[in-house]
């Protein structure tokens, strides 16, 4: 009945026999089919049929995933009145534009902001909030306190996140510390901010931890710790938060809570430099220019590639390679290898080229397998180098370097400077992914999917 009433356009029908495609009942599972009829019943504006393919684009099913489309079905059932289909508006928010602070970065790393698509996200974010859904009322007081969709309301903000944080939601528990700690619709009050930074802390989350470690650095509530300030900067930073990077850096730089080490100091500052934090610029550049090698390193790159607050300079880059190359670090010999074999503004030169990565081979570095892709005429010298590599890679992977043994597994799977031999790449990505190396992890599993074809 359900096939007979959908090919005559009745909408039901087609909704029906869509799930009965979807799910099995009565024929075969087919996802294809299935998108078809939701389809023809959306087009129809039927309600339902809008939320499920919604789904479809959100997850695959029958069609290529695209969440762009799935925002748009979701949006249109959500306006008639299926409510899954607006928490899934706000799941796949979360999903897409990063994390929990989801208007945020809608309206950052999203679609331009038009009235309209403000009004749209303020729609689905005050459905959700009035049901008690946390994220939407962590993401509607951000809202409230930067003045999305109407003036700035703090004290409205303060609710929101409160009601939020009061069911465990992390970013709510440390927006609202943060509105304690800087009296944004509330009073000040530094007992409370470190109470709901605790919270957030406690289950992982970074500008918490971040916070928690100023605290103890400064003595905000706290009897000032520096060892536990440079341990709650390590544990955001471990998890890529820039200004964490930044304060474990300047920790390292200067003994706070932790023995001095420029090494230490300028590895995280440039780590926090690569997240966005301009911050660090000025300690990469003091680094290099007192000759750390690393450091120097750090400088070519960033000037290569032209990250945040640098202007991208080529030959400058160069300079800076050369400094630190010239002191041993293979990464700039390697890279140094790069630019003169492939870069157009280094003034490409092959045998230089030839010559660093030979230099980087000689002392084990894994990133001379770029040298692959030179011009053809260099067969014979890229073999050359690569054999080179396999020799220190070996060397390395038979005292159980890990490193080395993910790059002879690279070598044995694409036959750099060895013989093809798939059975020696699975043997040395095994024993570089019981170290739990991930980059060999992922070539084992690939390996053995090709091999299983």
């Amino acid at each position: 009945w359900y096939r007979a009433a959908a090919e005559q356009g009745h909408a039901v029908a087609q909704y029906e026999l869509g799930c009965c495609c979807k799910n099995g009942v009565g024929m075969e599972k087919n996802h294809e089919e299935a998108f078809k009829w939701y389809r023809l019943a959306t087009e129809q504006g039927y309600a339902t049929a809008q939320y499920e393919l919604g789904r479809c684009y959100q997850y695959g099913l029958g069609v290529e995933n695209d969440y762009a489309q799935a925002l748009k079905w979701y949006s249109r059932s959500a306006h008639q009145g299926i409510q899954a289909a607006s928490i899934h508006w706000l799941l796949i928010g979360e999903k897409a534009f990063g994390g929990d602070d989801v208007a945020r970065a809608i309206l950052s790393e999203g679609p331009p902001l038009t009235e309209e698509f403000a009004d749209e996200i303020l729609y689905h974010l005050r459905r959700n909030a009035k049901m008690g859904n946390p994220l939407a009322q962590n993401n509607l007081g951000w809202c409230c306190e930067n003045g999305v969709g109407g003036a700035i309301n703090e004290p409205q903000a303060v609710k929101w996140y409160r009601l939020a944080a009061e069911q465990g939601h992390a970013a709510a528990q440390y927006n609202l510390g943060r509105c304690y700690e800087t009296g944004t619709g509330v009073q000040k009050d530094s007992k409370e901010a470190l109470k709901w930074y605790r919270l957030a802390a406690a289950q992982g989350y970074a500008e918490a931890r971040c916070a928690l470690g100023l605290c103890y650095e400064n003595g905000i509530v706290v009897e000032k710790n520096e060892a536990e300030a440079a341990k709650w900067f390590r544990m955001a930073a471990e998890h890529e938060h820039a200004r964490a990077m930044y304060h474990l850096g300047r920790c390292y730089q200067e003994g706070i809570g932790v023995q001095k080490n420029a090494a230490e100091a300028h590895k995280w500052y440039y780590a926090a430099l690569v997240q966005g934090d301009a911050m660090a610029l000025k300690w990469c550049r003091a680094y290099a220019e007192q000759g750390y090698a690393e450091a120097q390193f750090y400088m070519g790159h960033c000037l290569e590639v032209g990250i945040v607050g640098i202007e991208q300079d080529v030959q400058e880059a160069l300079k800076w390679y050369h400094k630190s190359a010239d002191q041993g670090n293979t990464s700039a010999q390697s890279a140094l290898g790069f630019c003169y074999g492939f870069v157009a503004s280094a003034e490409v030169d092959p045998e230089e080229a030839l010559a660093w990565f030979m230099k980087a081979a000689e002392n084990g570095y894994s990133g001379v397998s770029a040298c692959v892709g030179m011009s053809h005429e260099y067969e014979s010298r890229v073999e050359e180098i690569l054999k080179v590599a396999v020799k220190s890679y070996i060397k390395a992977a038979e005292q159980g370097d890990a490193e080395a043994q993910y790059n002879l597994g690279k070598c044995y799977e694409n036959g750099y400077g060895v013989a093809i031999d798939k059975a020696q790449a699975m043997s040395w990505y095994n024993k570089a992914a019981q170290q739990e190396h991930s980059e060999a992890k992922s070539a084992l599993v690939k390996l053995k999917n090709m091999e299983s074809e």
